[in-house]
């Protein structure tokens, strides 16, 4: 059976932006403001998502 799905995508630890930071790397981060929104940028395999709702 053939399947296109994608392997999990890993987290990206503290450390690892530590280090990536620390040799000038760059970091790629988005923002999402709900949670339909996050999957989208989840999805887009961006190194950081923020995702924040100011309503509560």
């Amino acid at each position: 059976m053939y399947s296109n799905l994608a392997p999990p995508i890993r987290a990206l630890t503290i450390p690892e932006l530590q280090a990536r930071k620390a040799a000038a790397e760059p970091i790629a981060a988005l923002t999402a403001y709900d949670a339909s929104f996050a999957r989208v940028v989840d999805e887009a395999e961006v190194d950081l998502v923020l995702v924040g709702d100011s309503l509560g």
